[in-house]
This record gives structure tokens, C-alpha cells and sequence, in this order.
């Protein structure tokens, strides 16, 4: 196995641990580390997903440019998988960190910086317009809006499932980041 394969075979299959300090509770408590994904994100999850199904479907072909816009994860996420998959990856991001900038391009991304002051509907109209000017040569990822987002993550509850049922063990509730997320902005 070389080491792009190891890579991409590495996305998910995060473990499971427990999260000792509410112990006092009485309750168990345990968390997935998908921050052990490659980027250390759970993105990876999503693109790794995303374009090996538009492959199986015949929509992606090598050489393509996938386009996405990312204020960061997304966007490494985007470029490392691509990138091991030989693709061309190219993100239009708004409001990026060095340090994300840094990574992206450590992967072999080119990020094209829109105007911070458009925020995330500027790097997406540009993401947009790079692609009709790039046309069947490229692909737009549009993680926000794409159905194979959500489907991505079917594998880690299915990862979550059989752990517990490894330890013998059955789930009494699930949270997730996203519906925290959601509950902080209402």
C-alpha cells in the first residue's frame, strides 16, 4: 500500500473514548475523534465520500479541477483527498487562517482569496463562475448544498454502532456537533 492509500484508507474508523472527567455524573460520556482524521477534520469523511461516488457514477474523470469554497476544514479536506486521488483542487476561499492557507497549498491546493468583505456568498459566486468558465474539465464540490454531505457520514454512525457493540454496550442518546451548533445559533 502506498502512502496516498494508506492516507485516504485512514479517513474515519476514528476510535471511541470516554470522557472521564464527567465521570461524577454517573453517567458515561464518550466522544469520536475525528480530529484523527488526516487533516483533523471530519471533512474528510465528507469529501473521501463525495468524490469516489461521483467517480462510481462516471461524473468525475482524471485530470478534473474540483472547485469547492471553504473558510478552511472543507477546503483541506478538499485538497488532500483530491489531490491523492490525482485531482487539481482549487479553492475559493473567504476569510481563510494562514494556517489553513498553508495547509491547503502543503497538499497541493490552489486557493484563489476572494474579497473578505463578500464573505462565504462571494467565494461561492466565484466558485460558480470558475467552474462555467472551466466548464467539463471541473467539478463544483458545493459542500453546502450537495445531498452527499449528510450521506457521508452514515459510515460514522455505523462505526459508532459497532464499537458499542464490540464493548457490549447499547447508546442511550446521541448528540453531534452540528445539532450543538444549531442549538447555540438559535
Amino acid at each position: 500500500m502506498n502512502a496516498s492509500d494508506y492516507l485516504l484508507a485512514s479517513i474515519g474508523e476514528t476510535p471511541l473514548i470516554e470522557l472521564d472527567t464527567l465521570a461524577s455524573t454517573r453517567t458515561r460520556i464518550w466522544a469520536k475523534c475525528e480530529f484523527l482524521n488526516p487533516t483533523g477534520s471530519h471533512k474528510d469523511r465528507l469529501y473521501k465520500h463525495a468524490i469516489e461516488k461521483l467517480e462510481g457514477q462516471g461524473v468525475l474523470k482524471p485530470g478534473m479541477t474540483l472547485i469547492d469554497y471553504s473558510s478552511g476544514n472543507a477546503g483541506a479536506s478538499l485538497t488532500l483527498v483530491g489531490s491523492m486521488k490525482g485531482y487539481n483542487t482549487v479553492v475559493r476561499p473567504a476569510g481563510l487562517s494562514r494556517a489553513k492557507a498553508a495547509q491547503i497549498v502543503a497538499y497541493g491546493g490552489k486557493l484563489i482569496l476572494t474579497e473578505q468583505r463578500l464573505g462565504v456568498q462571494g467565494a461561492r459566486d466565484e466558485a460558480v463562475r470558475l467552474q462555467r468558465r472551466l466548464g467539463q474539465k471541473s467539478y463544483l464540490m458545493y459542500q453546502t448544498h450537495s445531498s452527499l454531505n449528510p450521506e457521508a457520514y452514515g459510515t460514522c454512525g455505523e462505526e459508532i454502532v459497532r464499537a458499542f457493540q464490540e464493548m457490549d454496550r447499547l447508546i442511550d442518546a446521541f448528540v453531534c456537533q452540528s445539532a450543538l451548533e444549531a442549538l447555540s445559533v438559535a
